[in-house]
């Protein structure tokens, strides 16, 4: 039996293992289960000097300046760190949380997002993730 004081350190568990079970063997669970259980989830933290150094990659990123390629480790981060909060506080939907948790969060290839998403391909989709992002970041 789970006692009370015992359930913070099972959902602070979870939470801190969550971009690795996302990446591993979460990766196949649908994204829209994944944002339900994201926005329950506290946030990750930190340090402040991190926070600086994410938003300008994450700003070139929603400028096109950085590829996705270049941005996912701060995506990912952006997915454990805030998508739950910006959920809560109704400055994202969830149909793109959920592609941005398959995206960033799943690590799912590009060509099955884009299916899954029923993108019109690789670039509808970068310009929907760089939406997303400037949604979440603002």
């Amino acid at each position: 039996m789970l006692m009370p004081g015992n359930f913070w350190m099972v959902i602070d568990n979870l939470a801190s293992r969550m971009p690795v079970l996302l990446a591993g063997s979460l990766r196949t669970l649908a994204p829209d289960i994944v944002v339900a259980l994201l926005r329950q989830l506290p946030p990750a933290t930190c340090p402040i000097t991190d926070v600086i150094a994410a938003q300008r990659e994450l700003a070139g990123f929603i400028n096109g300046h950085r590829t996705l390629d270049a941005t996912l480790p701060r995506l990912a981060a952006l997915v454990h760190g805030s998508l739950g909060y910006g959920l809560r506080q109704g400055r994202i939907r969830v149909r793109d949380a959920a592609l941005l948790v398959a995206v960033a969060g799943q690590l799912r290839p590009v060509t099955e997002v884009v299916a899954l998403f029923r993108q019109r391909g690789r670039d509808a989709l970068l310009s929907d993730m760089r939406r997303i992002v400037g949604q979440i970041t603002r």
